[in-house]
């Protein structure tokens, strides 16, 4: 495979889709309008790329075989996680909720397909190409949470808010390396995405 044994090609992949995108946006050269444009080209970039590496379906993550004995260890995660999340937001941070949130078309339909290509990318390819960079397990964890986190930079944030993104990378990086399956692990990230946006989390853009 080209990508596996080149250091540098998978270090300037990770750099052109992973880190340019976000200080674009950041420093406000491409409009946060066009964001969703952005990850859709990112999607398509990084899906060629697997064709041309010819991965599997299970390089992708998308599996049976670990599917069924995965899912207790999901639902746990999920749940854990989403519990926390509520009381740091309600109990801690004294986030406003969304009123009416039923009504909100982007809230309801929005996080889920934003959850999947988040994980396709981030997880399911970004993983690999971190493994062809660095041995250890704990850096890549720990460098793919540091790129989730990245992306999050154009959404109007505290330090706070940023640490909770950096943390939520690490565990979702860490369920993935552990249970490598794109369909639990972007329904996770979906329960968690719902209660970030009915909080208020990262759904303007830092310019407004």
């Amino acid at each position: 495979m080209i990508f596996e044994n080149l250091l540098i090609l998978n270090i300037l992949l990770v750099i052109f889709l992973f880190v340019v995108p976000p200080f674009l946006f950041y420093f406000n050269l491409v409009k946060y309008k066009y964001r969703f444009y952005a990850l859709t080209g990112i999607t398509i970039i990084a899906i060629n790329i697997m064709l041309l590496e010819e991965w599997s379906l299970a390089d992708v993550g998308l599996r049976l075989d670990n599917f069924v004995p995965d899912i207790l260890p999901y639902v746990i995660f999920t749940i854990a996680i989403s519990i926390l999340l509520i009381v740091i937001s309600r109990n801690i941070l004294g986030k406003d909720h969304q009123v009416r949130w039923w009504t909100n078309q982007h809230l309801l339909w929005g996080f889920i397909p934003i959850s999947f290509f988040q994980e396709f990318l981030f997880r399911s390819f970004l993983i690999p190409l971190l493994h062809n960079i660095f041995v250890s397990a704990i850096i890549i964890v720990l460098v793919n949470a540091f790129l989730f986190m990245l992306i999050h930079v154009i959404y109007k944030h505290t330090l706070v808010d940023m640490l909770m993104v950096f943390l939520e990378g690490i565990l979702l990086a860490t369920m993935y390396v552990i249970y490598p399956n794109l369909i639990l692990i972007a329904l996770a990230h979906s329960a968690h995405n719902f209660i970030a946006y009915y909080y208020n989390y990262f759904n303007q853009s830092k310019f407004n």
